[in-house]
């Protein structure tokens, strides 16, 4: 393969990142063709030949070096915006401070389904199906949102006397991790969130509510008042629930 064949090889792999070098490349061979053809009439063949040559080589060598620098991402990315999940992340927890005596603040459930909508979630309870381990206990919960919710969902909650967080695990814990246990034989992460995609629910009830089943659980110590916060696009639902 000649060394112009090199160039044009060495430019079409960096086009799409820089294709304003295409012009400046072929107008530095052009300029270097010319002065080579020069050389002839004052230096003899071989002298133009050879210029020509380190020319071409040079003009491969700058190509290559380019290519290089933008394999490693050298330039820098122009600032993005902040992700779904980052927004929804960004909001304060709006949860009642509570101190160890303090009465449960406990919202009136709807069959054991707290909130007013669009978003109604369930707590700790001890009709709800556990997992005891020697971390604590886990539940198995419901939590069910108005068809029209578009987006992400955002779940948080804590021991509202404790202040220890509630901790998810399975197939919708996400957020930071802060541990792992074992629950019935089956070693899980602990998160600190629960995301929930309202384009994927877990069942979708008639086109009307969109319906997911999730584990959270409290460590040993708990209180069973718990502050739950729920977070979507346009809406901020929070409550209060009782296990006791």
């Amino acid at each position: 393969m000649s060394l112009r064949a090199d160039i044009t090889s060495a430019y079409d792999e960096i086009a799409p990142p820089a294709p304003q070098l295409q012009a400046q490349i072929r107008m530095s061979v052009s300029a270097e063709a010319r002065a080579a053809s020069q050389s002839r009439r004052t230096r003899g063949p071989w002298m133009a030949s050879l210029r020509g040559t380190m020319a071409l080589v040079g003009a491969l060598l700058v190509v290559r070096l380019i290519l290089h620098w933008s394999f490693f991402n050298i330039r820098p990315a122009p600032p993005g915006q902040p992700s779904e999940l980052a927004q929804l992340e960004s909001r304060p927890l709006h949860l009642p401070d509570m101190k160890a005596g303090d009465a449960c603040p406990a919202d009136a459930p709807r069959v054991s389904i707290y909130g007013s909508g669009p978003a109604y979630g369930g707590a700790p309870l001890a009709s709800y199906y556990s997992h005891k381990t020697s971390w604590g206990d886990y539940w198995d919960i419901e939590l069910v949102v108005d068809a029209g919710v578009k987006g992400l969902v955002l779940v948080r909650a804590r021991d509202l006397r404790t202040n220890q967080p509630v901790i998810f695990v399975g197939a919708y814990a996400g957020g930071p991790g802060i541990g792992s246990d074992t629950v019935d034989g089956k070693v899980v992460r602990q998160h600190l969130e629960l995301v929930l995609d309202t384009s994927h629910p877990q069942l979708d009830e008639a086109g009307l509510q969109l319906m997911w089943s999730f584990t959270a659980g409290l460590a040993n110590g708990y209180s069973a008042c718990t502050g739950w916060q729920i977070d979507g696009q346009g809406f901020t639902e929070t409550y209060a629930a009782s296990g006791e």
